[in-house]
């Protein structure tokens, strides 16, 4: 048994039993050709390693979380062209969840808690999107052409050590995050989250604080003047 600090990637299916009811034969075709020709080359180029498959999806461990993020950003920039003609009520789409924390090697699979807030997270996700916990975000943070979007504190059941994990969300353009009522509903430990932009064909953009910036400085422009002015009637004639 080995223990050490890793890049989590946790990737899952939206929707399996779904589309699997709908059209077995032509879901699990086009899955294995995701598998074989963009999943497993792109977490090789970005030198990760493809612990197991999992039915519906790919659990992976990547030394580095910049390696992890950008993989997740080839794959679903990649995912819209690859389903392109199929139905929209049959398309594939992939979650990904990311986070760096301790792990438990043992036997060619990995455990743990850091498996398993990446399992939480990968859960919470836009269909093709992803999310990233704080601890992955504090490593990529300034490191990769991506923006990010803050979405505050969410619920993620079942683990038990305190964390703030941030929502990196990957998914196609003009579609936000519908998660809020499903994050109401884990009522267990509250985490913070925060959107990657520019993975889904929009533009890349990086956060931009500067309205922010410019509104704190507008308000400290108006208190100088209001105390100047409170000065001045004090001197008085």
């Amino acid at each position: 048994m080995e223990r050490k600090l890793a890049a989590i990637f946790a990737l899952d299916m939206v929707s399996f039993s779904r589309l699997m009811e709908a059209d077995e034969a032509g879901t699990l075709k086009r899955h294995r050709s995701h598998i074989t020709e963009l999943l497993e080359p792109a977490v090789e180029a970005h030198h990760g390693h493809v612990v197991k498959g999992t039915g519906d999806g790919l659990l992976c461990e990547f030394a580095s979380a910049v390696d992890a993020v950008e993989c997740a950003a080839e794959i679903q920039r990649a995912m819209p062209a690859r389903e392109e003609g199929i139905p929209a009520d049959r398309r594939i789409e992939y979650r990904i969840g990311i986070n760096v924390g301790d792990i438990v090697v043992e036997d060619g699979d990995i455990y743990g808690d850091g498996v398993n807030m990446a399992a939480r997270i990968e859960a919470l996700a836009d269909p093709g999107g992803a999310f990233i916990s704080e601890s992955a975000f504090n490593q990529v943070k300034g490191k990769v052409e991506l923006g990010f979007e803050d979405l505050g504190h969410r619920a993620v059941k079942n683990i038990q050590e305190p964390g703030r994990p941030k929502e990196a969300g990957i998914h196609p353009p003009g579609v936000r995050s519908a998660g809020t009522a499903a994050y109401r509903c884990l009522p267990r430990r509250l985490v913070g989250l925060s959107r990657v932009r520019g993975l889904g064909g929009e533009p890349v953009r990086a956060v931009d604080h500067s309205l922010q910036l410019r509104r704190v400085a507008a308000v400290a422009h108006a208190a100088d003047r209001h105390l100047a002015g409170l000065e001045s009637r004090s001197a008085g004639p």
